[in-house]
């Protein structure tokens, strides 16, 4: 038996491969583990692709967390913060240190520690009262649309809701009514004739008369002045009609609040203020319904508009409007004004996911319909509501309006009228009912098919500024749904009522026989148990039966 090891190479070839192998094995492994760190350092900072995920409430909620484009950098935040700090502590000086115009009465004038809360009530949408109702608790003063100049002459149509005026003077009787008064007629704004009118001194003092009329006859507060479309030649004469308005007013201790574009720099808002108690801004349709579609009121334009008003307008003589309805884009001439439970409702039938836009901070969605046609919906809700407050509040306006009473997210009132600089509430996180009835179809026989029942949402608040910057529904808000049917062009339904009749119920059933046509007999117990030898006829004959008992 030999002695030489059994893996004996004398030759030293096989150490040479082996060696040569291992040198190799070891490079290898060491590349391919700095590979491997490498990848896992660099999935930190390289995009996600898009793959086709679904978007649930956390990951849409960590977003910003790993995508720092849609993050504010924390130079660009602090110098947004100094810029605004400066200009607010100029003008809270000048509040302190200026004289009001004149005194007002109690309840009309601002609070110390909290904004009023106002809310504009409208005649033509069935829901604005139920709104009204379910909101008077939360309301400081009601603006209800009552008041309009139109026609040729531009005269004064007075347009009153008595229920509304019976049930905020039952319900709250010392809350302010403030009517409003507007150059608008079946939805049109007429800014030519409203410079004519203005321009006439008899037709603006009967204009005057008019209006002071109609305050002391129903016993109100003040006027809303909400002219649109004024042409620039006619600011003059708007400004002599509020100086001799406010002179008319001064005996009666009534207010003058005059609605104000939000973003028109030609509007001459100081020169206006000098003679009015407050300035409303109207602060939304950034993109209204003749624009493309975008957001109504976004946070970037809401901010930097507002510090714009605040250099011209003292805050406590300000009243900001915030809007809490949407606007469907679908490629006609103009978008389709929603409220926000109608946004809910095409969001919901729809199956389309809505979005908080980080750009402006607006929820927005879009769906394609059975014809091909796109939507585009934007919409305010509470949540905008909240950060829009949330920025006006450092200057301590003296109220807040929302337009309108009817189409808002109810959830909005959990956000009015609270202290200034109140953060984010706990209850943006339901959205309750509301009264609203969502018909579908045609026809006049009507079927309940679904019942409210209230949404949810997540809400991410922004550590440094307090804003909400997200947004997510994780169930949306439904209403009455009722299905309509029945709807046949050309046909009418034929309807005999409280009888079967012994003398007529025989001879109608006779002649539509003869017609062959059926109707529905609609009877009385009594009747029925009189004559059961005629409703067993008519249902014989084709006939049905309904109950009028």
């Amino acid at each position: 038996m030999s002695e030489k090891p059994i893996f004996f190479d004398a030759t030293g070839r096989r150490a040479a491969r082996l060696s040569i192998l291992g040198w190799a094995g070891a490079i290898l492994s060491t590349v391919l583990g700095v590979a491997f760190v490498a990848s896992i350092l660099a999935t930190q900072r390289v995009a996600s692709p898009q793959l086709p995920v679904k978007m649930t409430a956390d990951n849409q909620l960590v977003r910003k967390a790993v995508d720092p484009a849609l993050l504010k950098s924390a130079a660009r935040l602090a110098a947004e913060a100094r810029a605004r700090a400066k200009l607010i502590r100029s003008w809270r000086y000048k509040n302190a240190h200026s004289a009001p115009l004149r005194t007002l009465s109690a309840a009309l004038r601002p609070l110390p520690n909290r904004p009023l809360a106002l809310g504009f009530y409208v005649n033509w949408d069935d829901t604005s009262y139920p709104a009204l109702k379910r909101a008077l608790p939360k309301l400081d003063w009601v603006l209800p649309s009552w008041l309009s100049v139109e026609g040729p002459d531009m005269t004064l149509k007075i347009t009153m809701d008595d229920k509304a005026l019976k049930l905020v003077r039952e319900a709250r009787p010392a809350v302010p009514i403030l009517p409003v008064i507007q150059n608008a007629s079946q939805g049109m704004w007429d800014g030519a004739g409203l410079q004519t009118l203005l321009a006439d001194p008899a037709r603006r003092t009967t204009l005057e008369n008019g209006i002071v009329s109609f305050l002391a006859r129903h016993k109100l507060q003040g006027v809303v002045i909400d002219f649109e479309e004024v042409p620039t030649a006619a600011y003059g004469d708007l400004g002599t009609f509020l100086g001799e308005l406010s002179a008319d007013f001064a005996p009666h201790d009534w207010v003058i609040v005059q609605a104000a574009p939000y973003d028109d720099n030609k509007w001459p808002y100081a020169t206006f203020a000098k003679s009015i108690d407050y300035t409303m801004l109207m602060a939304y349709d950034e993109h209204d319904e003749f624009d493309q579609p975008g957001a109504i009121a976004g946070e970037p334009w809401f901010e930097t508009t507002l510090d714009a008003r605040m250099k011209e307008l003292s805050p406590n003589r300000t009243i900001i409007a915030i809007g809490n309805y949407a606007y469907d884009w679908h490629g006609g001439d103009s978008a389709d004004d929603l409220s926000f439970q109608d946004a809910a409702i095409a969001a919901r039938d729809s199956d389309a996911r809505v979005d908080f836009d980080p750009n402006t901070n607006n929820p927005h969605f879009s769906y394609i319909e059975n014809d091909n046609v796109k939507h585009d919906i934007w919409f305010l809700d509470g949540v905008t509501a909240y950060n829009q407050i949330h920025a006006a509040d450092v200057y301590q306006p003296a109220g807040y309006a929302l337009w309108r009473l009817g189409s808002e997210d109810p959830s909005v009132w959990s956000v009015m009228g609270r202290p200034y600089g109140a953060g984010a509430p706990a209850a943006l996180d339901k959205i309750p009912t509301n009264e609203d009835v969502d018909f579908e179809g045609e026809g006049e026989i009507l079927r309940v098919e679904a019942n409210p029942s209230p949404g949810r949402r997540r809400i991410e608040i922004d550590p440094q500024t307090g804003d909400i910057d997200d947004e997510f529904y994780t169930k949306l808000p439904t209403s009455y749904e009722i299905r309509r049917v029945g709807d046949m062009p050309r046909t009418l339904a034929l309807t005999f009522d409280d009888g079967p009749d012994a003398e007529w119920t025989p001879q109608i059933l006779n002649i539509l026989k003869e017609k062959k046509v059926p109707a529905t007999f609609f009877i009385i117990g009594a009747n029925a148990e009189a004559n059961p030898g005629l409703v067993q006829r008519i249902l014989a004959d084709g006939n049905e039966v309904g109950n009028h008992t």
